[in-house]
């Protein structure tokens, strides 16, 4: 993924709250939409932009999809910070 996408993802607020919450645990979109108070279509659009950044990782469980974080995205934005 690239730098500017991680960025992009990490400059939301809701993107930011999603991740904190999936730290703690991992969570299935009912889950997060309790939690978040986010409809349907906006936390899926959410989780869209997070994975594309490949900072949220799902895996099926017959219908439930599981979604949780992948920080190790975040070694190259820490580099990249650490050399300014």
């Amino acid at each position: 993924m690239s730098l500017q996408t991680t960025l992009k993802a990490l400059a939301d607020p809701e993107r930011r709250r999603i991740l904190q919450l999936l730290r703690q645990k991992v969570m299935n979109a009912g889950d997060l939409m309790g939690e978040t108070g986010l409809s349907a279509s906006s936390l899926s659009y959410h989780l869209r932009k997070l994975r594309e950044a490949g900072l949220v990782e799902d895996s099926r469980d017959g219908t439930t999809i599981w979604y949780e974080p992948n920080l190790s995205v975040l070694d190259d934005l820490i580099v990249w910070l650490n050399k300014l």
